[in-house]
């Protein structure tokens, strides 16, 4: 892209900030929790000011370890820890206050829970609840699942008496226009968005996603939630500019000028 053209899509990010919609094609640190403090991408490439978002997964998040697990011994078992409090003050919290700069946003990325394992809802919430209740209110929180029959009014319900948002991503989930139209899915006073990224370029940049992310911003703007969204490197700024004049009517209407004409 020219730099003309870059000018003018900070200007458009810039515009939207003011709106509390926030706008990312830096990746968020990365914590496992199996390895107990493990970090991906550079905080120093984020904007000046900004404390970076952190990713966890792994740890007390995982129902089942997987077979390809760094410890052999814990290959195909049963995680005892799943959503464990005490996990979350031994392993999780010294991992983040350990982070220069101190986050303000964590994303905790629970593993797919498959169906054989019998799992339900409802059990799956008496766990989530009290591992929540752990939580510090000195961050912002959304949490990821990766089971799409979770998403029920009790799980919704669960988040939001913890003031926890949940996190909006595709992986194994709903498409996000699908997701933002459930019933109470703004479950804090904060949304967050993340596209992780795929194996092949542009895999979710199609019609249905630019409508969703439209939708999801608009949600936020009329219920005045502050919004996280965070691109990978195959969304670009390529779909970021599509997303800016899909919204321009939008920031247009938003416009204290335009207000005051009326």
């Amino acid at each position: 892209m020219g730099n003309a053209v870059e000018t003018w899509l900070a200007s458009y990010v810039r515009a939207w900030e003011r709106h509390q919609i926030h706008f990312s094609l830096c990746p968020p640190l990365c914590i496992d929790a199996d390895r107990f403090l493990r970090l991906s991408g550079q905080a120093e490439k984020l904007p000046a000011g900004l404390s970076p978002a952190v990713v966890v997964s792994g740890g007390p998040l995982t129902y089942r370890f997987s077979y390809g697990h760094h410890d052999r011994s814990k290959r195909g078992e049963r995680n005892g820890h799943f959503l464990d409090p005490g996990m979350l003050q031994d392993v999780l919290l010294p991992a983040m206050e350990a982070l220069t700069p101190r986050p303000q946003l964590v994303m905790l990325c629970l593993a797919p829970i498959y169906a054989t394992e019998g799992l339900s809802v409802h059990a799956f919430l008496e766990m989530l609840d009290p591992f929540l209740s752990g939580l510090p209110r000195s961050y912002r929180f959304a949490v990821g699942v990766r089971n799409p029959n979770f998403l029920l009014p009790e799980y919704c319900a669960c988040l939001r008496s913890h003031g926890m948002a949940h996190l909006f991503d595709e992986t194994a989930m709903p498409p996000l226009l699908d997701q933002i139209q459930i019933p109470g899915i703004l479950t804090a006073e904060h949304a967050v968005y993340r596209n992780t990224p795929g194996p092949w370029p542009g895999q979710s940049m199609d019609g249905g996603w630019e409508l969703g992310m439209v939708e999801t911003i608009r949600r936020c703007v009329v219920e005045k939630k502050t919004c996280f969204l965070y691109l990978d490197e195959h969304a670009g700024a390529a779909s970021l500019e599509t997303l800016m004049t899909m919204l321009n009517a939008d920031l247009a209407r938003l416009s204290p000028i335009r207000k005051q004409a009326a």
